[in-house]
């Protein structure tokens, strides 16, 4: 009877440790990623990087920087190449020089597509641009999501159709294509007929679903579709 209510006594005491242990740590967690997140926002080089990257570099490359998209990730890139070589590449990537330079041709034998020039960017621009990378890159290593925007082209906001069973019957959306006429079409994962599709904007989906944010970078002829709501996104060519 001693032995029982011992161990009883003993799981108790053990669970409220464990509560008092990891809840706190929990919450300083959270507390310690709202902060970083909101130092961020008030660094001057971050905003400009952020900016510049947006406008340079999400058509192709991951918002959090850890994921393949049409192009590759580019979290920790700054650790794997010189940053004169790095800066020369993203300027100009059909240069001469790099027609026989090693790294490129391990890219292109992966079958990345050229990267267009960016002749544009200054040092400072492109030191703005790989430092927000780079912070940018260990905050999704931290669990801080990258905060969701508005980031399709404004003037194709009527370019665009989805499905009537996303309207209609609150189906989610599942599937986004860019077409060769540079239209959004977005559907669900049932069958569809002509007449299934229904004009509407790019706002529309957005309020209906704020996550297509996430595949407002892709190119003509590019596809992207996933299981669920919850799942990521895959991409591919058409």
């Amino acid at each position: 009877m001693f032995v029982k209510k011992f161990k009883f006594v003993f799981v108790i005491v053990l669970s409220l440790v464990l509560f008092f242990v990891f809840v706190p740590l929990s919450k300083k967690t959270a507390y310690q990623n709202t902060k970083e997140l909101q130092q961020q926002t008030n660094d001057v080089k971050f905003k400009k990087g952020e900016q510049l990257y947006r406008a340079n570099c999400i058509s192709c490359h991951d918002a959090a920087m850890t994921k393949i998209a049409t192009a590759p990730p580019l979290g920790g890139i700054t650790k794997k190449r010189d940053v004169k070589w790095l800066y020369d590449y993203t300027r100009d990537p059909n240069a001469s020089k790099f027609k026989k330079d090693p790294i490129v041709m391990q890219i292109r034998a992966k079958n990345w597509g050229l990267m267009p020039a960016s002749l544009h960017l200054k040092n400072e621009d492109l030191d703005a641009i790989y430092y927000y990378i780079e912070e940018r890159y260990q905050m999704t290593l931290k669990g801080i999501p990258v905060p969701l925007y508005f980031r399709f082209n404004e003037l194709e906001n009527k370019n665009a159709q989805w499905c009537i069973h996303i309207v209609k019957e609150d189906k989610p959306i599942l599937f986004a294509r860019y077409n060769t006429k540079k239209q959004w079409v977005f559907g669900c994962k049932e069958k569809h007929t002509p007449i299934d599709w229904k004009p509407t904007t790019l706002h529309q989906v957005f309020d209906k679903d704020n996550t297509v944010d996430d595949v407002s970078f892709l190119q003509v002829g590019f596809y992207a579709k996933r299981s669920s709501k919850q799942s990521e996104w895959e991409f591919f060519k058409e």
